[in-house]
């Protein structure tokens, strides 16, 4: 964006890149440098590509599983044992996450896609999105989930 202005009151919000009609939110992993992950409400979980996770932690097939992605049935398809993801002022863990290939998604957007952030990480969130600034907050309030 050219003429971004970042508000005051907007100082904790994260910046975020469309591509067409998709939104992709830097995000860190295992607090190291992790890279675009895409905002998918229609995906029940989140994932994270297994190009990426497995520099990060120990990734082993599932057995006797079935998941579905973007198109259909996933077959092959891995969970990554440990995974700590950072987007926005979000930290969030997660034990057994699915890990796909996602080189597909990447070559169709031009840039590599890391990862996923579906409902599983987004459900107990308020999201707010500036589209004209490009940016986004993510607000996580434990007491409301309890």
């Amino acid at each position: 964006m050219q003429d971004r202005y970042i508000a005051p009151q907007m100082r904790s919000f994260t910046p975020l890149f469309r591509f067409g009609d998709q939104l992709l939110v830097s995000t860190k992993i295992n607090d190291s440098a992790g890279g675009l992950f895409l905002l998918a409400t229609g995906s029940t979980r989140s994932s994270i590509s297994t190009s990426s996770v497995k520099e990060f932690t120990k990734v082993t097939q599932a057995q006797n599983r079935r998941e579905n992605g973007f198109n259909g049935e996933v077959k092959n398809f891995f969970l990554a044992d440990d995974v700590t993801l950072t987007f926005g002022t979000v930290k969030q863990r997660n034990l057994d996450m699915t890990a796909v290939d996602l080189s597909r998604i990447s070559n169709n957007f031009g840039t590599e896609i890391c990862g996923i952030l579906g409902l599983s990480s987004l459900q107990k969130m308020d999201v707010k999105i500036d589209y004209r600034d490009g940016l986004i907050e993510f607000n996580f309030d434990a007491s409301r989930w309890r």
